[in-house]
């Protein structure tokens, strides 16, 4: 039971840090920014889940801690934003989002360090799917996933997803909801939900850097 506490905590301060990181601040104010994370930033679903809530990364904040094996990193963030996602009428979160544009030089660096988190993160948590990181790969974006193998947690799954010619790192944190109002019951339902919405965004975003 103390293990499994530990690790609900764990995974509980990956979302608090993750939200920290990017306080409220209206998407548009900062003209000074280029426009290679705005495809992630407007995209429209099908199935009743929209984005709510956008955030942009303060212009003094240059990277973010993660965890490893190895110790402390850091992922370098030359821009970046936060997007939260909810189903309509919806109080609780889907999912967390954040698009972030690595510095060119620290991008391969920044690849490896998120990679060594996730495998941190599933060497220190019971009931996951694999206790490493499984790759993925949806409409171009390959990447690296973990999940929970049950609906237990605040975090089901976390994604992270590369765009090596534009230096961005995407990593999505799939939240667990309320019991009473969620939109999946089983863990084979969250899994259904979660990869329609992967192959959407994912072509969204495509959509949007076409246009």
């Amino acid at each position: 039971m103390k293990s499994q506490n530990s690790a609900c905590i764990i995974l509980l301060f990956f979302l608090i840090c993750s939200l920290l990181v990017f306080p409220v601040i209206s998407f548009g104010q900062d003209t000074e920014r280029d426009d290679t994370l705005k495809p992630y930033t407007s995209c429209h679903f099908d199935n009743g889940l929209r984005i709510i809530q956008i955030d942009s990364l303060p212009k003094n904040v240059k990277s973010r801690p993660i965890k490893t094996a190895k110790g402390n990193k850091k992922v370098s963030l030359a821009d970046g934003y936060r997007i939260m996602v909810s189903y309509k009428n919806s109080s609780d979160w889907f999912a967390n989002i954040k698009a972030e544009k690595s510095f060119a030089a620290d991008y391969e660096q920044d690849k490896e360090n998120v990679i060594e988190n996730l495998k941190w993160t599933t060497s220190n948590e019971k009931g996951m799917e694999s206790q490493d990181p499984i790759k993925v790969n949806f409409n171009g974006y390959e990447g690296y996933k973990i999940n929970r193998q049950t609906l237990t947690g605040n975090i089901l799954g976390v994604y992270v997803l590369f765009s090596d010619a534009e230096h961005t790192i995407t990593t999505i944190y799939f939240i667990n909801q309320n019991p009473k109002n969620k939109r999946f019951q089983r863990i084979e339902e969250w899994q259904t939900l979660r990869d329609e919405f992967l192959i959407s965004y994912t072509g969204c975003i495509n959509q949007n850097r076409k246009s």
